[in-house]
């Protein structure tokens, strides 16, 4: 497959392409957004895309906790986060390239 930066960016497509994989999940916004940037990190903007990725996660988490607590989420700030979480993130996606080798 050629590399066409509009419809087939290399970046996204190492195996399923990401958004076939998001809709396929029928993934929210910040859902499809982190899992794009873990999907091209390694291909595109490296520990940007982890960061950016984390980022998504951590509003997703702040989401999750408002629901919780019975809150209107929009508007809560996303504070930065740590090493940790980053380092969930790259687990998680090793997870994942691992259930990709084993089909």
């Amino acid at each position: 497959m050629t590399n066409d930066p509009i419809n087939n960016p290399s970046h996204y497509t190492q195996g399923i392409e990401c958004i076939d994989y998001v809709e396929s999940h029928n993934m929210d916004f910040c859902q499809g957004n982190a899992i794009k940037y873990l999907t091209r990190y390694k291909h595109k903007n490296g520990l940007e895309d982890l960061k950016k990725a984390a980022w998504y996660v951590a509003r997703l988490i702040k989401q999750e906790e408002a629901k919780k607590q019975n809150v209107n989420y929009p508007g809560i700030p996303v504070e930065p986060i740590g090493r940790n979480v980053i380092n969930k993130i790259k687990d998680g996606v090793m997870l994942l390239k691992n259930k990709q080798k084993q089909k």
